[in-house]
């Protein structure tokens, strides 16, 4: 009999949230296109910042080789395909690996750019930079801008509802259609 008003609990629970869920009372859990585009910019810098350290990496790399590990450690094989490797071979694969990541990072870099130049033009552009580039706060965008918080707050929220179709466009129609 327990088990029986679990199963009537658990079906009444889930017809439920269907319920609020189909009339769009109840935000589904994760991130949605506008939180994605708020990480994005706020990792934009260090985007970049990683992009200047990878190169660094492989300029160190062309000089000096590979960093040695430490002799104290004991080494276990993994049984890797990387045991057999040259030390020219394990080289050119980490400054693969490492210009593999580059053009990566680069692709999420160009794409923010290119989002970014779309609203270049628009009144309040310099609140997406100041908040999300060098970490203003409200009351010093309202501040520096000489506007009343709610207009920042309103405006800002404007501008990455615009960002977020240019970079997630699929997942922007899908929220406004589901």
């Amino acid at each position: 009999m327990e088990e029986c008003t679990e199963l009537v609990q658990e079906n009444v629970i889930s017809t439920l949230l269907n319920g609020l869920k189909k009339h769009k009372l109840l935000k589904p859990q994760g991130t949605n296109a506008f939180q994605k585009t708020e990480k994005l910019l706020y990792s934009y810098n260090d985007f970049k910042a990683v992009i200047e350290d990878k190169r660094k990496q492989i300029e160190e790399i062309k000089l000096q080789g590979l960093p040695q590990r430490s002799k104290c450690l004991i080494s276990i094989s993994s049984g890797s395909r990387f045991g057999s490797m040259t030390e020219f071979d394990k080289t050119e694969t980490a400054i693969m690996n490492l210009e593999e990541s580059i053009v990566k990072m680069n692709h999420y870099v160009e794409l923010i750019e290119a989002a970014l130049e779309r609203i270049r033009d628009d009144e309040y552009y310099d609140v997406i930079i100041m908040k999300y580039f060098e970490g203003a706060t409200l009351d010093d965008m309202a501040f520096e801008l000489e506007r009343d918080p709610s207009t920042i707050t309103r405006n800002k929220n404007r501008l990455i509802n615009s960002l977020k179709v240019y970079l997630f466009p699929d997942e922007s129609m899908s929220e406004i259609f589901d």
